[in-house]
């Protein structure tokens, strides 16, 4: 996509999320993680797409990431994008694997 400024693709998600078994998506309007952190809790895989509007920095894609990263197992897999869109918003992928 043009306006992308990190683009993620199919092997970015296929590796970071190997041998997940239960994946669940959310999505939240403007940049408040605070739902979504309670919902990604211990994940082992994270993939993030942020979007914003032409006022949209860098330093607002990387406290999204790193608390959303905070959040999830230490050794997790992390993968985000971020783009133009208009409007400010995120989006997750969240995966688990099987409790050994």
């Amino acid at each position: 996509m043009a306006n992308d400024l990190v683009e993620l693709d199919g092997l970015d998600l296929s590796a970071a999320f190997r041998r997940t078994t239960r994946i669940s998506a959310f999505t939240t309007e403007g940049f408040d993680t605070s739902e979504i952190s309670k919902s990604v809790k211990g994940a082992d895989a994270l993939a993030m797409w942020i979007s914003g509007d032409k006022n949209m920095a860098l330093n607002d894609c990387k406290a999204v990431v790193e608390t959303l990263a905070s959040c999830v197992n230490k050794k997790a897999n992390v993968v985000w994008s971020a783009g133009l869109s208009g409007q400010k918003r995120i989006m997750v992928l969240a995966g688990w694997k099987p409790k050994s």
